[in-house]
Order: structure tokens, then C-alpha cells, then sequence
């Protein structure tokens, strides 16, 4: 009853607006295009922050994204453990992969997971990469922000200084592992460059 309620509703809104468009002079059309839109806006956040607080209800905790290519460097899932142990967050791995592919590369480390009581899901998506992710990660307000690997495609986008085209509602942080200058011979660094998208 719900969804023909909620139709009917748009038709009526329609029929209103048409009405708008044949009888009003062109400012009052303005005008009446300015109001719809902020409502629309407000319809919008309203509906936004109504799924946070579901979320909160449910008891979901926030989570962490990892953006999972052909390969999984081991300073990326290094970073994407300890921020998740210590930020007590959950892990949601996201590719586009195929599902062996997928439990192949996170197969070694599915016991430091376990050991570290980080709870994760895998997520498997298909069609466009980046079309996909965005309604992903737009549909899951619990997501604090998405980790990636620097040499992948998402990496590749932001570390050129210039992802506006591919812009995410969540922050990115792009995992490097670079040998420090300063650093002892058999100590890694591993540097993270978040870069804020939202």
C-alpha cells in the first residue's frame, strides 16, 4: 500500500508541476522551480541523515572500504588491519573481481583478520567500475572512508592530482609502500595519502 501511496503521490506532484509550467509567466515559473528544488534538497538530507540513524539503530558499525584489484600488496592490508583493529572498525573488501580471484588474494591474510576480530564482508560488483562504487559506497552511510593501493586504477586517478572526474562521497586514502631515505635496510615504510573527496 505503501508503494501505491508513494506513486500516486508523484503523479499528483507531476500533474502540479505541469500545471505550473502551462499557467505561470516565466519569473513565477522561476520562482516555483527555486522552491521545488530546495525542497527536493531537504527531502534529500533529510533522507540521508534517516539512514544514518537507521544504520545506528541497527547497530552497524562503521567500515572501512578496501578497493580490492588483481592484486593485494601486503602494505595496503598492513594499514587496512591496524586502522580497523584500531579504530574498531569493520572491513568491507569491494571488487570487481571475480570471486576466485577474490578469495585468492584474501586468503592469506583471512586469519590476521580473524585473529584481530575485525569483522569483514566481501562485496562483489559488476558493470561500470566507477559508476558501481559511487552508488556503493552512497548506498552505506556506515562507510568512514575507502583505502586503495597506489599502482591501482582508483590509485592511479587520485595520486594524478586530479580525480574530480571520478569524484566519491567518501574519503579516499591511497596506501604507498616507498623505502624511506632515513629508514634502517629491512624496515618498510608504508606512507598513506588520504585524499578527501566528499
Amino acid at each position: 500500500m505503501k508503494f501505491l501511496t508513494e506513486a500516486l503521490e508523484t503523479m499528483k506532484n507531476g500533474l502540479a508541476h505541469s500545471h505550473a509550467a502551462d499557467y505561470l509567466s516565466g519569473s513565477d515559473k522561476l520562482k516555483h522551480i527555486r522552491d521545488v528544488n530546495a525542497t527536493d534538497r531537504a527531502e534529500h538530507n533529510l533522507t540521508a541523515q534517516s539512514k544514518q540513524e537507521a544504520a545506528i539503530k541497527r547497530g552497524n558499525r562503521q567500515s572501512i572500504v578496501m578497493y580490492l584489484g588483481s592484486e593485494l600488496p601486503k602494505p595496503l592490508m598492513n594499514y587496512i588491519i591496524e586502522t580497523c583493529q584500531s579504530l574498531d572498525h569493520d572491513l568491507k573488501i569491494v571488487s570487481f573481481e571475480s570471486k576466485a580471484m577474490t578469495e585468492s588474494l584474501v586468503g592469506p591474510y583471512q586469519q590476521a583478520l580473524e585473529d584481530n576480530n575485525i569483522q569483514f564482508e566481501k562485496v562483489r560488483l559488476s558493470g561500470s567500475p566507477m559508476e558501481e562504487l559511487n552508488s556503493y559506497l552512497k548506498g552505506h552511510p556506515e562507510i568512514a572512508f575507502l583505502a586503495c593501493k597506489e599502482n591501482g586504477f582508483l590509485g592511479r586517478i587520485y595520486l594524478s592530482g586530479n580525480p574530480v572526474k571520478f569524484k566519491l562521497p567518501v574519503p579516499v586514502v591511497v596506501v604507498t609502500a616507498e623505502q624511506s631515505a632515513n629508514a634502517s635496510t629491512d624496515k618498510k615504510e608504508d606512507n598513506v595519502k588520504a585524499i578527501n573527496a566528499a
